[in-house]
């Protein structure tokens, strides 16, 4: 099973709806099961809003899953090589994890599996989830040799 969870709700209705219409299309490859995190909401600095947010990251990996954080330092692979990795990991649950607004710790990046980055440029959290569903499901289309990519 594929689990994507990310810290507070989706904010713009429209993305809302592509996120929708993106698992629907997954789940007739496989179940895609998306879980939003509590946005911490305190006035904090920075790096502690980041250490709450990571436990509560942290708290969601899983020991035999594949746990994967979007991290814009992470590597970058085509969707070609994106499709090929989950079918490689099929056997097992994999993780995705987007952080929020301040990123990922340290401590939380030395624990993942893979940090993945989608691009050099930056995206809002909102376009990232698209992005990512769109993604899981096209890597599902290459693997099962649809039309879709090409």
């Amino acid at each position: 099973m594929i689990k994507i969870f990310w810290i507070g709700k989706t904010k713009n209705k429209d993305v809302g709806n592509l996120l929708d219409y993106y698992l629907k299309l997954s789940s007739k490859f496989q179940p895609v099961k998306v879980c939003d995190l509590p946005k911490v909401r305190k006035n904090l600095p920075k790096d502690e809003i980041k250490k709450l947010e990571g436990e509560t990251i942290l708290a969601k990996f899983e020991p035999d899953a594949v746990n994967i954080l979007l991290d814009e330092n992470g590597e970058q692979q085509t969707s070609v090589q994106f499709s090929k990795f989950l079918q490689t990991n099929s056997n097992r649950n994999i993780n995705f994890f987007i952080g929020g607004a301040f990123g990922f710790s340290e401590n939380i990046k030395q624990k993942a599996d893979l940090l993945l980055s989608f691009s050099n440029f930056t995206f809002t959290h909102d376009m990232i989830r698209a992005l990512l569903c769109e993604q899981i499901y096209r890597a599902f289309t290459i693997s099962a040799g649809k039309e879709y990519h090409y």
